[in-house]
């Protein structure tokens, strides 16, 4: 918690007051992000919105750091009474070095990744036996385009995509442990649904080399026209249900 109280994407954690022993305090996270999921079409539009953003700002945004995470569920995320979002659990936040990726490069698949991809690369993590510091800095260089495609999979199926096919398959969830008849922020599309509704698939299960990243910017832009609108003061107060 310290230490990502000095990233540049500190924002989206909750504030660091101190520490005693193992124990940590953490300002108040907000709301539960789920409680918001009846909420009106804007504000749903702008929280998934702030949601991509900070995806893509955990991967690009600190010049010195690169923010990993793949735990993406609803109860992970509180909403702030400004209506801003905080991922309120950083025990499975992983830190890699930019100027180590910079260096050795990372590992960029020539076809399109999904499920089976994503699982072939986990094994080969798993299975890494060196424990010589450079080899170390090159494995963690190697993971980040792969857990950063990872995460923008992951918040498009879990928190996104209201669509159940995208939920029952799952492939992360080997064990099974997120329920996957929970209902999307991306529900009862009003407005371009065809649209949203394609960028969410290509996003969940890309169908060509570099599909999920352009899914991902695309629709980016088109929540940021319908989270413009979205009225704050909706957010300030207990939402509705």
């Amino acid at each position: 918690m310290i230490i990502l109280s000095t990233l540049k994407v500190s924002k989206y954690f909750p504030p660091y007051l101190g520490a005693c022993g193992r124990t940590i305090v953490a300002g108040h996270g907000g709301i539960d992000l789920m409680d918001f999921i009846n909420e009106n079409w804007e504000t749903r539009a702008d929280l998934s919105l702030q949601l991509l953003v900070m995806v893509e700002d955990f991967l690009e945004k600190d010049p010195n750091w690169v923010v990993l995470f793949v735990d993406f569920i609803m109860a992970q995320f509180r909403v702030k009474a400004n209506g801003k979002v905080l991922l309120i659990d950083a025990e499975d936040i992983g830190i890699i070095d930019r100027h180590h990726v910079k260096k050795y490069g990372t590992h960029k698949p020539k076809a399109p990744c999904n499920s089976e991809c994503f699982m072939e690369f986990a094994n080969y993590l798993t299975n890494r036996t060196s424990t010589v510091q450079e080899e170390h800095d090159r494995w963690c260089a190697n993971t980040v385009h792969m857990v950063g495609s990872a995460m923008k999979a992951l918040v498009c199926t879990r928190i996104l995509s209201n669509i159940p096919q995208h939920k029952k398959n799952d492939t992360f969830d080997q064990n099974k442990q997120h329920h996957h008849d929970d209902t999307g922020l991306l529900h009862s599309i009003p407005v371009e649904r065809e649209r949203i509704e394609s960028l969410l698939t290509e996003c969940v299960h890309e169908t060509s080399v570099g599909g999920r990243d352009k899914a991902f910017k695309e629709l980016q832009l088109v929540l940021t026209q319908y989270a413009e609108h979205s009225k704050r003061a909706v957010l300030l107060g207990v939402p509705r249900s």
